[in-house]
């Protein structure tokens, strides 16, 4: 019994680090069978909605989504990553 109760543990650690380390995407299944709504992440700036460290893997004409202001109870605005005038990607209207 003594060598059962650190096996169940560490089967129950293991399995939970599972479900923690396995995010839902998209309100889709994760891979462990969990099906959630999808998170929808604003940014806080034009530059930050197509940039790091929030969208890294974005490119030139992703779709892009930011508060039009300084608060995030501010109007949401939607647009393109493109490229400025300082070649960095950022979000426009």
């Amino acid at each position: 019994m003594l060598i059962q109760a650190p096996t169940l543990f560490a089967i129950a650690a293991f399995f939970a680090s599972g479900v923690i380390g396995n995010p839902i995407k998209n309100g889709v299944e994760s891979g462990n069978g969990i099906v959630a709504a999808r998170e929808i992440s604003i940014a806080t700036s034009p530059d930050y909605a197509c940039r790091c460290p929030n969208n890294c893997d974005y490119n030139d004409g992703h779709s892009c989504k930011f508060y039009d202001g300084t608060s995030d109870s501010d109007p949401i605005a939607s647009g393109r990553c493109h490229y400025n005038k300082d070649h960095e990607l950022t979000c426009m209207k």
